[in-house]
């Protein structure tokens, strides 16, 4: 597996409920397993906690992200396959102006 796009999970605020999120670490263990040695992870979410939550997550397992935005659409930088295509929720979340954040990373311990 070369990529894994998570887009718009649910965030799993509760912290009891903090096994489903989808870049907890048991899930980035698994990720890491399937994903060929230079894989990349996508997250897009509108969710400003499921952002700063894996941001902080990667910092703690030295992990550096390729890149981070807080507002995808904000950025003239953003990169196009994370801008061409939009999700329903990408579209319903846009309207109501909120920011749709992006953040990828991978394992390569390079």
């Amino acid at each position: 597996v070369s990529e894994i796009w998570l887009t718009f999970p649910d965030p799993q605020i509760k912290f009891q409920r903090r096994k489903h999120r989808l870049t907890n670490p048991s899930f980035l263990e698994l990720y890491k397993k399937i994903l060929n040695p230079k894989g990349i992870v996508h997250l897009k979410t509108d969710s400003e906690f499921l952002h700063g939550y894996t941001l902080g997550l990667l910092e703690g397992l030295s992990i550096t992200p390729l890149k981070s935005n807080h507002d995808v659409y904000k950025n003239f930088n953003a990169p196009e396959e994370v801008t061409n295509i939009k999700t329903h929720y990408e579209k319903m979340f846009s309207e109501l102006n909120k920011n749709i954040s992006y953040l990828s990373f991978n394992f390569n311990d390079e």
